[in-house]
């Protein structure tokens, strides 16, 4: 058996009450779980939190999918740059505005989020 400072006594003396001055770690996540249910909270400030948790979430998918269109958008500029075919080039042409035109809703849709700011 231990202590919450770590010490260790023996098993034989486990009804010895430890000597210890830190509280004893299930007493204290139970009297934080007896408060937290204590706890109410308005409707108004559940529904601002809610709101404010699915903008965030939305920021972190648009930024997540303006860096990934980024990337497409790196590989692609360097697959152009080397010696391809005319069809090929036109393919890259042709994704590098696909990517362009995903990029500019992305950002209608949440204007003030720039890639990169979350990774």
């Amino acid at each position: 058996m231990s202590c919450a400072n770590g010490a260790v006594f023996d098993a034989a003396e486990a009804k010895r009450t430890c000597d210890s001055h830190y509280a004893n770690i299930t007493r204290v996540e139970d009297l934080v779980e007896e408060h937290d249910a204590a706890i109410e909270f308005t409707p108004d400030f559940v529904d601002a939190t809610r709101t404010q948790l699915t903008e965030i979430r939305s920021e972190q998918k648009a930024t997540t999918q303006l860096n990934a269109l980024d990337a497409q958008e790196t590989n692609l500029l360097d697959l152009g740059f080397t010696d391809l075919a005319g069809s090929a080039k036109a393919k890259i042409k042709s994704e590098l505005h696909e990517i362009e035109a995903q990029r500019a809703l992305r950002r209608r849709t949440a204007p003030h989020v720039q890639p990169g700011a979350i990774h």
